[in-house]
């Protein structure tokens, strides 16, 4: 029965990654309260994905004399149990103002408090 529930939540997540641009705040809360190493491993590699374009971007960016979307400090490695921490205490902050994060792509918040932990200025 495990082995059936995770097999159809990977494919939600699956699903849900083709149609909407990216795993929502719903299906990864979901997914990750599971606490299915199958699962986790899937949404920490997608989180690194994201991490990684972020990074490919911010360096294009920084070598065309352009501001770069977040200021990450130079010795600061970031895994995927880190940026995990990042997203979970955005998601946290919006859900104590109240506002309803639950359609909105993970890789969108993650872009937003690796911009409020670490700015440009």
């Amino acid at each position: 029965m495990k082995k059936l529930l995770g097999i159809v939540v990977l494919g939600l997540l699956i699903s849900v990654n083709a149609n909407a641009g990216g795993i929502t705040v719903k299906v990864y809360l979901d997914a990750m309260s599971r606490d299915n190493e199958q699962i986790t491993a899937m949404i920490e590699r997608n989180i690194m994905a994201v991490n990684d374009g972020l990074m490919y971007a911010n360096n294009e960016l920084k070598h065309s004399n352009q501001e770069r979307v977040y200021c990450q400090p130079p010795k600061l490695a970031m895994n995927a149990k880190v940026l995990i921490g990042f997203l979970d205490s955005e998601i946290e902050s919006y859900l104590e103002k109240g506002i309803d994060v639950s359609p909105i792509p993970i890789g969108m918040l993650l872009v937003k408090s690796l911009k409020k932990n670490f700015p440009c200025n």
